[in-house]
């Protein structure tokens, strides 16, 4: 006994007397000592305690091998050895630090070893004996044999351990006894020829009992072990031999495993059965565990006996568990089979009303007397599903058992209210009375959301696609509903939510009983006014429920839009879209949010009020003539809505979102009058007009860009309608980008002031509407197909277009002080230049890259100029003078190229080089000038190259006069790269 607590207590000496070395030596500071060590000196101090307890207890009490050398007496240890005095390494003396002595361990018998080897070798040769030489003997003879070995190891065992004191060597031999005893069992059954599992399940009592002798002993635990192997092998060839089924044998081992706990819990540590007990504690609760999963892969059939057997099993555990004190959670895990089975098995018969209906009785009493919380949920379980064999043994329809399920819940939430209202003064039963209300108000709200779930499917009135409906299954979803309000209402819980899903779907019933001619719109529409009424009564019901008032509002602001969708989605499948049901719903929409808002005082809202106007007018358009109409009648609503909102401007949401939204929305609709371009241009324009309303009204005074870019394009819209030639539609545009961009030079341009924002805003959409003149251009010119004469731009209009662009950006870039501007509105200049040479007939490439190169330099230049502090761009050096000569250059070594271009080529080359020398020396810029020499080289050299080729003797002589040059002209080319150094030096 204690092996743990001395193994413990030389463990804490070890570690003790390391740490006292380490703060000897330094390693260890004395204030990690200080915080240390008093945890585990007080550790020693409760180990100590307990042995000395268990020394009173037993006269002699010996320390097992390999324990600290600790004498244990009447006496009371000492908490730690005698501090000793140690000076540190800093030369201060340590006081205080005790110096544990470190644990002796006893060094490994051979003895031992050997007779553990023998024993393994014996049981080895006892079943080679018992196969091999089988028919050699007669059964007398070979059980005689081995029953002499048998007794003979268990003496063997016996004088080891007590007079040679090798304890484990004493007990292997006695487990070579042990194994040999289930062989002379072998070969009895076998040489009489005794047939049918009950032999085999007596030798297996008898072999239990020797096992638990042994053990009691012994004290080696081992035995123990065998020995409740070889009860349960007992009990379940017992079962076998009387003919139980599976089921039933189960059920009898874990009730031998529920007895064997309770008997291990009533041992004491001193008895002569503690060691036992342990062993039976141990194998009790892992015994149950399997138990319980052989029940589960086993699933029979569902009859009386496997129904009682699971059960048993599920009571067996939940003994098992109360007996040891485990988590009273794992007693549930005993019943997984019952559940499994009633699962697998629908329970219909009246003895299962009584057996579930027991179980959930009794449960919940034994959640009252002991509190373990797992046995509330079991018997509130039990009970839902002895109600569901009562409908079953009734033959009660599907609607009356889930109304029964409602009406139980009620009940427990009522038994919950009225727990809780008791007043128990002591307070452990109040606790338990506590936790028990808690669990049948969950256990109400878990069978109230299953039960409003299961309505879906008893009543199979889903919308449209379900079965025709009856007045039973708006009555039953509505008491869904009811009870959901009520259980929140009694024990003030934020379930209104539920609530009012579940009342919304039976009022969809009920239309659809009450009118079942009536359309999914105006039936949306009923049930949008009912939503209504649960947002109305948000604030009563967070006074009631506690439901707080902002859940319930945006649960019924999700209701209304999944209603909304649903009910168009509906339309739109079965009948097509526009129809007035459909507008009259947008209409009932718009006017739900328009209350929202004006209620909440949250202004997206009136954003969505504003929207589903539009939509409701457009709609209605639609519906009334064709998508023209739609288009200019949602355009012009937009124009009200925001009308009103400059009107009403100390409503923000009814100046911000509502016009914005409005405006939004027709854009959207805009482009089902795609067919009828004077409608689009109409409705385009008409929104131009409320976007610049919009802008002013919300005080986003940017926003009249969206209204410049809107009435860009009524303007194609309007030329479209008009079918004028391209020049037509290239004058309309530059005109009205002119118009856009006028303001800019006479007006203010702050960008603070209004009218500055509003004149920066037409000026960014006057550039976009030249933008979409060039987009038009380009996509006309893709096209593969013939287009309308307005948008075909031939290359000149492009190109003319593209020019206005950045004449355009240039005069904004000055109007408004954007630098940065004056780069991008000439590149678009360059650009519209190159449109141009697409006229010529495969112009040289000069004619490309030599204004590039301009372009490039000045861009360098006017860099400078704007930014004098920073240096200058040498990538604008490098790339104008490549973009300068390097296409002349390659264009001389094109493959195929003709005399007439090569010396076209060459001369645009050399021409070009000579200019960017003279540059780079009046500039006074390296790149212009190196690059130019080098370029002025390399034309040399590709000219020249094939005549050097012909005259090659010619070369090899100038080559021999050039060495003999540059020998004689070493000291002069020293002094002429100093004088070209110091004159490059001042350049850029």
């Amino acid at each position: 006994m204690y092996e743990r607590e001395w193994s413990e207590l030389g463990k804490v000496d070890f570690f003790l007397e390391h740490l006292a070395r380490a703060v000897e030596r330094g390693e260890v500071p004395r204030s990690s000592y200080d915080s240390i060590a008093p945890r585990y000196l007080e550790r020693r101090a409760d180990l100590a305690a307990v042995l000395e307890r268990g020394a009173a207890r037993a006269p002699v009490a010996s320390a097992p091998a390999g324990a600290p050398d600790v004498t244990v007496s009447t006496q009371v240890l000492p908490v730690a050895p005698t501090p000793v005095e140690r000076p540190s390494v800093s030369g201060m003396p340590i006081p205080g630090v005790p110096v544990p002595v470190a644990p002796s361990r006893t060094p490994l018998s051979w003895t031992t070893v050997l007779i553990a080897t023998g024993a393994l070798l014996v049981i080895v040769a006892a079943a080679v004996f018992a196969i091999a030489a089988w028919q050699l003997v007669s059964p007398v003879l070979r059980f005689l044999f081995l029953g002499a070995l048998t007794f003979g190891f268990y003496v063997a065992g016996e004088r080891v351990r007590s007079k040679l004191d090798l304890s484990t060597g004493g007990v292997a031999l006695t487990v070579v006894g042990s194994a040999m005893l289930l062989f002379d069992g072998w070969i009895l059954i076998d040489g009489y020829q005794l047939t049918g599992p009950l032999p085999f399940a007596g030798w297996f009592l008898l072999c239990s009992v020797v096992y638990w002798l042994t053990e009691l002993r012994l004290r080696s635990r081992f035995f123990g072990i065998t020995g409740a192997a070889a009860q349960i092998a007992w009990w379940w060839l017992l079962g076998e031999g009387l003919g139980w089924a599976v089921e039933p044998r189960l059920a009898a081992i874990s009730v031998v495993l529920a007895i064997w706990a309770i008997v291990a819990r009533g041992v004491d540590e001193d008895s002569p059965f503690a060691s036992l007990a342990g062993m039976l504690r141990l194998a009790a609760p892992i015994g149950a565990v399997a138990i319980v999963w052989a029940f589960m892969a086993q699933f029979g059939g569902g009859d009386a006996t496997a129904f009682v057997s699971a059960t048993l099993v599920g009571i067996s555990v939940s003994v098992i568990v109360d007996a040891l004190d485990l988590p009273g959670v794992s007693g549930a895990f005993g019943y997984l089979p019952l559940m499994l089975l009633a699962g697998g098995h629908v329970p219909s018969e009246w003895w299962q009303v009584v057996l579930f209906g027991g179980l959930g009785v009794t449960h919940i009493g034994i959640e009252l007397r002991r509190g373990r919380g797992a046995y509330g949920v079991l018997g509130l379980l039990w009970t839902a599903i002895a109600l569901f064999a009562l409908g079953g043994a009734l033959d009660l329809s599907d609607r009356m058992l889930v109304a029964l399920f409602i009406a139980l819940a009620l009940v427990w939430s009522g038994i919950a209210f009225s727990m809780r209202r008791m007043k128990i003064a002591e307070e452990y039963r109040a606790e338990r009375v506590r936790v028990m209300a808690l669990t049948f108000e969950f256990g109400g709200w878990t069978l109230l959301a299953g039960a409003s779930i299961a309505t879906l499917f008893v009543t199979r009135a889903f919308p449209v696609v379900g079965l025709a409906a009856t007045l039973s299954d708006a009555v039953l979803v509505l008491f869904a509903a009811a009870a959901i309000l009520g259980a929140s209402v009694l024990h003030r819980r934020p379930a209104v939510v539920g609530a009012m899903i579940v009342s919304l779907y039976g009022l969809w019933i009920l239309l659809d009983v009450a009118a079942p001619a009536l359309r999914a719109p105006l039936r949306a529409i009923w049930l949008i006014v009912a939503t209504g009424a649960w947002y109305l009564a948000a604030n009563v019901l967070e006074r009631v429920t506690g439901a707080e008032r902002a859940l319930t509002r945006m649960a019924a602001r999700l209701s209304v839009a999944l209603l909304f969708m649903t009910a168009v989605l509906l339309d739109a499948w079965y009948v097509g879209l526009p129809t007035w049901q459909s507008a009259a719903l947008l209409g009932a929409l718009a006017m739900w949010f328009l209350a929202d808002g004006l209620l909440d005082r949250t202004a997206v809202y009136f954003g969505v009020a504003g929207a589903a106007a539009v939509a409701a007018i457009a709609m209605w358009g639609g519906w009334h003539a064709d998508g023209g109409f739609a288009a200019m009648v949602g355009s012009l609503a937009a124009l009200g809505i925001a009308a009103v909102g400059l009107l009403v401007r100390r409503v923000r949401g009814l100046a911000v979102w509502a016009p914005w939204a409005a405006v939004a929305v027709a854009v959207v609709v805009a482009p089902v009058a795609w067919s009828d371009a004077g409608a689009l241009a109409f409705g385009l324009a008409a929104c131009a007009a409320a976007a610049s309303v919009a802008a002013f009204s919300s005080g986003w005074i940017e926003g009249v860009l969206i209204a410049g870019v809107l009435a860009a394009s009524a303007m194609l819209a309007a030329l479209a309608n008009a079918n004028v030639t391209a020049w037509s539609t290239t004058g309309a545009m530059i005109a009205l980008a002119a118009v856009m961009l006028l303001p800019s030079f006479v007006l203010d341009t702050d960008e603070k002031s209004v009218v500055g924002r509003t004149v920066r805003a037409l000026c960014a959409a006057g550039a976009i509407s030249i933008v979409m003149l060039v987009a038009v251009g380009i996509g006309a010119r893709d096209l593969w197909y013939d287009v309308p004469a307005w948008m075909a731009l031939d290359r000149n209009a492009l190109a003319v277009s593209v020019a206005t662009l950045g004449a355009y950006v240039l005069g904004a870039s000055v109007a408004h002080d954007l630098e940065n501007g004056l780069f991008v509105g000439v590149f678009f200049l360059l650009s519209a230049y190159w449109l141009k040479l697409g006229d010529l007939d495969r112009p040289p490439i000069e004619y490309f890259t030599v204004p590039a190169s301009v372009y490039v330099a000045w861009c360098g230049y006017r860099w400078a100029r704007l930014h004098p502090s920073r240096p200058f761009p040498v990538l604008c050096d490098v790339g104008a003078a490549a973009l300068l000569l390097m296409p002349s250059a390659y264009a001389l070594n094109a493959i195929g190229i003709s005399a007439a271009l090569a010396w076209q080529h060459t001369l645009w080359g050399i021409g070009l080089a000579i200019a960017g020398i003279a540059l780079g020396v009046v500039l006074r810029v390296r790149v212009y000038f190196l690059g130019s020499v080098f370029a002025l080289i390399y034309i040399a050299f590709v000219r020249t190259w094939t005549y050097l080729v012909e005259y090659w003797w010619v070369v090899l002589g100038v080559v021999g006069i050039g060495m003999i040059i540059v020998a004689l002209a070493r000291e002069l080319r020293r002094q002429m790269v100093t004088g070209v150094r110091d004159v490059l030096e001042g350049w850029r």
